[in-house]
């Protein structure tokens, strides 16, 4: 679903709306796909529409503005790992991936379809692929797929000329953060049968 033109007047309204909206504890998903290009060395940025771009350091800026709240990124486009390094920073929390490195281009699969990574990542977060394939990303049996099993099963499965890339912050968070709701809640407990008076010992 389109909401705005991918503008980038209309991607700062967004945020702005967003650091008005979310509160602490909220879940922000952020994924991004189509076409990244590099400017020098680590700077890079997204293809916006009518030739305009985002910078790795505005989209930097764009997420600090934001309350403290649970951040997950996934970026798609060639270069875009150049954004990692700008974004997952202290204090987070935020767990950022990426199909390719800051100087590397990112593949579409052999059938041209898909993005080699993200069709492996959605895959796994998913539990089936987008032909209704099922992949089973939950490596440690918990019941829920987190984003670092999510990124560890794409990059076993990308098989493109490409360097997947990974990081959180802080340290080990990935491990906790999911896009799913996790196990099972527990039962509603019965009310527990006994006398329903007592004498207390004074």
């Amino acid at each position: 679903d389109i909401m705005y033109s991918c503008v980038l007047e209309n991607v700062d309204m967004v945020f702005a709306e967003l650091a008005d909206t979310l509160e602490g504890g909220s879940e922000l998903f952020i994924f991004q796909t189509d076409h990244g290009s590099s400017v020098s060395g680590w700077e890079t940025l997204f293809n916006l529409w009518n030739q305009e771009e985002l910078l790795d350091s505005h989209f930097a800026e764009l997420l600090d503005a934001l309350p403290d709240c649970e951040i997950i990124c996934t970026f798609e486009p060639c270069f875009s790992g150049g954004f990692l390094d700008d974004i997952v920073v202290p204090p987070g929390p935020i767990v950022a991936s990426s199909a390719c490195s800051h100087e590397e281009y990112s593949w579409a699969m052999e059938n041209l379809e898909y993005d080699e990574y993200v069709f492996y990542w959605t895959a796994a977060v998913n539990g089936e692929d987008a032909y209704g394939e099922p992949h089973d990303a939950d490596y440690n049996d918990d019941g829920m797929v987190t984003m670092d099993e999510a990124f560890i099963y794409a990059e076993a499965h990308d098989e493109q000329q490409e360097t997947p890339q990974y990081d959180d912050e802080p340290d080990g968070i990935g491990a906790i953060f999911s896009l799913w709701h996790g196990s099972v809640p527990p039962e509603t407990p019965t009310t527990p049968e006994g006398p329903d008076e007592w004498v207390r010992d004074v």
